[in-house]
């Protein structure tokens, strides 16, 4: 099944070859007459130089920010992710990555997460940070634990029974770093406490 923003009925994306029997100017068509999907579909042509497109990141901006315009969420997160790599397009890709979030892509919310946490085209906010990577998380992007076991650790709320306890889920998450972390910062606390992050893991709330 498709996912979220994926245009239908229409052509049959998914058969359609990928190289020059079709090419770039076939989906140009289809984008030049309005279609989100095609417009989408060329963005990623251009993004990653397929068939007998040279990769162009202008390009592929163009493309899917025509695509976001219409609502289509996956073409928002790919433009939020290729504006964030230009320059003075901090505030742009945030916007994209917030449509996108709010249309449920875990991906777009876990990187507007890291943007607010790093006050990177956004108001620097660790709370709505936090936020942001529980919602990332109970969206299935299991990689969000080991950040908000992270985030307790830094500003004036630092708690760091609250942050062994998400790395202790980040852990049970398998999630590449988290037993370090865990096992490091269990290092650093008094047995007691220990004992209640553990319990408070067992309580946090699931995907």
């Amino acid at each position: 099944m498709p996912g979220p923003g994926w245009a239908e009925p229409g052509p049959r994306w998914e058969t359609l070859p990928w190289d020059d029997r079709i090419g770039a100017a076939w989906f140009e068509s289809q984008a030049q007459a309005g279609d989100a999907e095609a417009q989408y579909r060329l963005g990623e042509i251009y993004e990653a130089g397929l068939g007998e497109a040279q990769s162009d990141d202008a390009m592929a901006i163009a493309w899917y920010g025509k695509a976001a315009g219409q609502g289509h969420v996956r073409a928002a997160f790919r433009l939020g992710r290729l504006l964030e790599r230009q320059p003075g397009e901090a505030r742009a890709a945030a916007a994209a990555y917030r449509q996108a979030s709010e249309a449920g892509v875990p991906e777009a919310t876990y990187n507007l997460a890291r943007l607010h946490r790093d006050g990177v085209g956004v108001e620097r906010d660790v709370r709505k940070a936090a936020a942001l990577y529980r919602q990332a998380y109970a969206e299935g992007l299991t990689r969000a634990t080991l950040d908000l076991a992270q985030l307790a650790l830094v500003g004036v709320e630092r708690d760091e029974v609250v942050a062994l306890a998400w790395a202790l889920r980040a852990q049970e998450e398998e999630v590449p770093g988290a037993a370090d972390f865990a096992e490091r910062l269990s290092a650093l606390i008094a047995p007691e406490a220990r004992e209640t992050a553990a319990r408070l893991s067992s309580d946090l709330p699931r995907p």
